[in-house]
């Protein structure tokens, strides 16, 4: 029972507490007005802060489902829009110089499933150099590869599959023409769809990246680990790759920026420059011109349109060096890549 004294009831320990608190946050005397005033101001700041996290969170989970929900639409409608279209590229090698000191040009088609590009490679200027033609078309079982020497008629170094298998050819230039789309060669659909995809977070863009969306996520495996994807996409332009980032370890990872130019909203264009940073290290800039949309004429992607027959694979032509000269490449490529992974992986380890 509280027993009364002469004189206003003193107030309770708390109240002190709670003035001695706000004195300090507010040095200087205050009146019992002001104290009041400060607190209402304190409870309502308290209050906002409070209300941003829950928005913060509230808006992550909103761009999360955004994203689940639009992007597979709109890049399966952004593939269709890049499914009929030809035009000219030229490959570099930035080092930190000018990146017009590009390549050779190729030339490039494609109508749905098929692609194709060629373009003319020679060794340094010499008395005895030779230039060579190649053509590299990507049709399922009629796929096919073709060399030329010194404007001899072209002969076939592989058909029906081989190296020009989908997965190889995505890796050799394919990639480039998918990178809207796709990463480190893998549809961001497909990817999505993966048994083991797992979306660790969605976010707006900020500083250069306002408008567009970042997005963590996992999927497939490396090593028994799950590999990790981040991306920058374009909402406003059918959720495009602006920006891609693959981890298959702490030391291994591929680095994609895709440059579109002048964009408008609603107006999908085509890259107009894709950098390339491989697991190996190695540096690549790829630049297109002159694309142009529209139907491609089949007979672009028909061998006899170079003067051969539709021969099967066993019926290839041409010499045994020729033939064989881009699988031994190729094998020599993948045995220096898994050394550069295996002792990236042996260094971590240590």
């Amino acid at each position: 029972m509280r027993v009364c004294s002469s004189g206003p009831t003193p107030p309770d320990p708390a109240y002190w507490i709670l003035r001695a608190t706000i004195v300090f946050s507010f040095p200087g005397r205050s009146s019992f007005g002001e104290i009041h005033t400060r607190i209402f101001f304190m409870l309502t700041t308290l209050l906002i802060a409070c209300s941003a996290v829950a928005l913060n969170l509230d808006s992550e989970e909103a761009i999360k489902a955004r994203f689940t929900n639009e992007c597979p639409v709109a890049l399966a409608r952004l593939e269709s829009h890049f499914s009929e279209l030809k035009g000219i590229a030229r490959f570099g090698h930035p080092k930190g110089g000018p990146r017009e000191t590009l390549g050779n040009p190729i030339q490039f088609a494609v109508s749905g499933p098929l692609q194709i590009f060629e373009f003319t490679s020679g060794i340094t200027p010499k008395k005895d150099s030779k230039t060579f033609r190649h053509v590299y078309c990507r049709a399922g079982s009629k796929s096919f590869s073709l060399q030329s020497v010194d404007n001899s008629p072209y002969h076939i170094t592989d058909a029906g599959g081989g190296v020009v298998a989908d997965s190889t050819f995505r890796m050799i230039f394919g990639r480039y023409l998918e990178a809207s789309w796709s990463i480190f060669g893998m549809r961001l659909i497909d990817l999505m769809k993966a048994k083991d995809y797992r979306l660790i977070a969605a976010r707006e863009g900020t500083g250069t990246r306002i408008g567009f969306t970042e997005v963590e996520f996992e999927a497939n495996s490396y090593g028994g680990k799950p590999i990790s994807f981040k991306i920058c996409l374009d909402p406003a332009n059918d959720w495009a790759i602006i920006e891609s980032e693959v981890k298959l370890g702490p030391s291994l990872s591929e680095v994609c920026r895709i440059d579109y130019g002048l964009v408008r909203t609603g107006v999908v264009s085509y890259p107009v420059s894709i950098y390339l940073k491989g697991i190996e290290g190695r540096e690549q800039y790829c630049k297109f011109d002159n694309v142009v949309f529209g139907k491609v004429d089949p007979q672009k992607f028909q061998i006899n349109k170079y003067g051969l027959k539709d021969v099967a694979r066993s019926q290839t032509n041409g010499s045994f060096w020729s033939s064989w000269w881009l699988v031994i490449f190729g094998i020599v490529a993948a045995l220096m890549i898994g050394s550069i992974i295996l002792k990236k992986l042996a260094d971590r380890r240590y």
